[in-house]
């Protein structure tokens, strides 16, 4: 029969093992959902959908800066 302490050991590494497997679970669905925002980053690795996400996001901040400058040029 195992020792206490061996149970306790045991029991809080599945604790730990549950709570490694949701947050995973959890990174993956955000994961997903950004794929289903920004285009192009279907089937990509985390790192690589989080770069392509920064560029994506830099490029749309250019396009905001550019339609505002248009704006004020055409309507001062």
């Amino acid at each position: 029969m195992p020792s206490r302490d061996m149970r306790c050991c045991n029991g809080r590494k599945k604790m730990q093992l549950g709570k490694r497997q949701r947050r995973q679970r959890s990174v993956q669905m955000k994961a997903q959902k950004l794929q289903r925002v920004v285009p192009g980053t279907h089937g990509l690795l985390l790192d690589h959908l989080l770069l392509h996400t920064a560029h994506y996001i830099l490029h749309l901040r250019l396009q905001l800066c550019l339609l505002e400058a248009l704006v004020k040029f055409h309507h001062p």
